[in-house]
Order: C-alpha cells, then sequence, then structure tokens
C-alpha cells in the first residue's frame, strides 16, 4: 500500500544531506468494501511517526490541512494507520525523521470518514479488540455499500510527495498518476517477474524499494502509463 511514498523518499534521500521525509497521498479513487472495512481499523489502532529517531503516535480522530502539489485549495488528511514509511525508515541511518498523511480529493467522503473515527473514540475505544472489529465492519460497509467501478485514468488520479530536508539541503518529489488500484496489481506482477528470474533484491519484511528497488518499480509503472515523477530542489 505504501509503495509510491516509498519510492518518492528513496529518489528524495538521493539528494545529500536530506534526513527528514514528509510524505503525502492524495488520490481521487473510490475505495472497495474491503479497503473501507481494513482502513478503518487500520486508523482506529495506533499511527506512528518517525520524530529524530523516535517513533511517537499521532493522536486519534484528528485531520490535518494538506496542499497538493497540482491543487490550489487545501484539503484534510489522516495518518491513516500511520504509513509504512516510518517503519521501514527507523533503523535506516539516512533517515531521522518520516512522517505519512492521506487525504482524498473526495472530501464529502473524507468527511464521513473522520465523522466515523470521532465515533468511534466516542463510544467503541472501551471495546476489546475482537468488538472493535465488529465495529469497524459494520462502520465501513454502510460508507462503501457496493464495489466501484474498475479505475478510469481519467477519473481516478492520484498524487504523491515527498518534502524531503536536511539542515541545508531540500528537495520535493512529486509523483502523479492514477489508478491506484491497478497500480498495486502492476507492482504485485513485478515482484513475481524478479521473484522467478532471481532478481529480488532482499527477502523478509522490507520495503518495496529494498525488496524490488525504487527506479525497478517507477519503470514498471511508467510502461503502463501508472505514473511520471519529478524533482526540484527546495
Amino acid at each position: 500500500m505504501w509503495a509510491a511514498g516509498n519510492i518518492a523518499a528513496e529518489i528524495a534521500l538521493e539528494t545529500p544531506g536530506v534526513d527528514s521525509l514528509d510524505i503525502l497521498y492524495l488520490a481521487d479513487s473510490s475505495t472497495s468494501v474491503a479497503s473501507t472495512k481494513s482502513f478503518l481499523r487500520m486508523c482506529t489502532k495506533p499511527q506512528y511517526f518517525l520524530e529524530h529517531n523516535e517513533m511517537l503516535m499521532w493522536p486519534y480522530a484528528t485531520a490535518y490541512d494538506v496542499r497538493s502539489p497540482d491543487q490550489n485549495r487545501l484539503f484534510k488528511a489522516l495518518p491513516w494507520g500511520g504509513g509504512g514509511e516510518p517503519i521501514w525508515y527507523k533503523d535506516d541511518p539516512r533517515v531521522s525523521n518520516c512522517a505519512t498523511l492521506v487525504g482524498f480529493k473526495n472530501q464529502v467522503m473524507f468527511g464521513a470518514v473522520l465523522h466515523v473515527l470521532t465515533e468511534f473514540e466516542q463510544k467503541y475505544r472501551n471495546l476489546d479488540a475482537d468488538a472493535q472489529e465488529k465495529v469497524t465492519n459494520d462502520l465501513g460497509g454502510q460508507i462503501t455499500e457496493v464495489e466501484p467501478d474498475r479505475e478510469d485514468p481519467n477519473r481516478n488520479r492520484s498524487v504523491i510527495s515527498c518534502i524531503g530536508r536536511g539542515n541545508m539541503a531540500g528537495v520535493t518529489v512529486v509523483m502523479r498518476g492514477n489508478s491506484p488500484y491497478l497500480q498495486t496489481g502492476e507492482m504485485a506482477a513485478e515482484a513475481c517477474r524478479r521473484i522467478l528470474a532471481g532478481k529480488l533484491l532482499a527477502t523478509g519484511f522490507q520495503s518495496p524499494a529494498k525488496a524490488i528497488g525504487a527506479r525497478h518499480i517507477l519503470n514498471a509503472w511508467a510502461e503502463k502509463g501508472y505514473h511520471a515523477w519529478s524533482a526540484s530542489a527546495t
């Protein structure tokens, strides 16, 4: 799920002196029935970011203002479970700080999600884990009742940005793409191709960039028309 931010971070870290990563996902796709239930469960669990080499917890049910590189208006975003990036970079000597936020262009949908998370804190935080999961599954089923249509690149666009900072260095990496679910399928296919060819770069619990290679994933996405990227000094 966190491959695109991982790749943007790796490109940012190519700039000498960068040790801090601020990552934003902003998508315009409808979520599947299963995804809705899983992200609600994820957002009600402890969510972490990396600050000065220490994992700190985001507050529950709290939204943040963000600005996409492609939009002038502000959007609301959530930690979305905290993201995979802070965990992958926790013990990476290159990185001291890493935070990930996720927003929707559909702010009505976002408002519904935030409302559910607020309701969870008010009514269900004291329940045991099994009861909490039943609640999030039930609430998720109310938000997304039917599977969305197949993604349309002209409608379901996404942007991932990573602001990299150091003491005096800075870079902004922007990945403009579309069809996040189709991107996921293509990345899985690329992973299978590399495993079958004996070209996997790392095994075990690894980030996509370490296991497959950031540039390899980017190239696979670009060939399918799912992503293009740019970087600029800040």
